[in-house]
């Protein structure tokens, strides 16, 4: 490649490389960061990549340093950080969404902190399906009009309460970037209860 005033395209260049066979092929040139020096990447391994890697790497660790969050290693050199709901890798999605909003920890703890409490909500309403639930399997077709109709008020309550937590949940569809800290089962169970329920009641 070309670089004006420095050096031309295909000149012959000294370097302390004695497999000479090599030097015909493309590689990538660098500058050195403050200096005039060149160098022209020519080994075998992913030099560049590697580089760029590390240069990314750098940026997301000051970022999340700048918001109070410390990065760690796990024991397959993953680059994470911990924050108060959720252990993230800080890979390309994570640094993308810092990249775009710097806040974005912040907002997915806030978030996942908003449905932690409405699951504490939900646990009622699930236990209340959960009964109806094993009513009806007990009694199957004999379960009265009124144990229905109460039945199909508590799951319309319920699924009010879901479509609360969805509209939250939603933004991070897909997103496996992060783990929330809580292992829970309480919102796995309130969703199976409301399934079951809008299943046997046609809702």
């Amino acid at each position: 490649m070309d670089i004006p005033d420095k050096y031309i395209k295909n000149e012959l260049a000294i370097v302390e490389y004695y497999n000479t066979s090599q030097m015909s092929r493309e590689y990538d040139l660098i500058q050195k960061v403050g200096t005039e020096e060149f160098y022209w990447i020519y080994s075998e391994d992913d030099f560049i990549t590697n580089l760029l890697k590390e240069q990314s790497d750098n940026e997301i660790i000051a970022i999340i340093n700048k918001q109070g969050f410390k990065e760690y290693r796990d024991e397959y050199g993953e680059l994470r950080t911990k924050s108060k709901t959720a252990d993230i890798r800080l890979d390309d999605r994570t640094y993308a969404e810092l990249k775009k909003d710097p806040n974005y920890i912040t907002k997915l703890d806030a978030d996942q902190q908003k449905i932690a409490a409405l699951v504490k909500q939900a646990l009622p309403h699930s236990q209340t399906l959960d009964k109806y639930l094993s009513t009806y399997n007990i009694k199957k077709n004999k379960m009265s009009s009124a144990e229905l109709g109460s039945w199909r008020t508590a799951t319309a309550n319920a699924q009010k309460l879901h479509t609360q937590i969805h509209a939250i949940s939603q933004k991070y569809d897909g997103n496996t970037s992060f783990s929330l800290l809580n292992k829970s089962n309480a919102l796995n169970n309130f969703l199976d209860n409301l399934i079951a329920s809008k299943g046997v009641l046609g809702m």
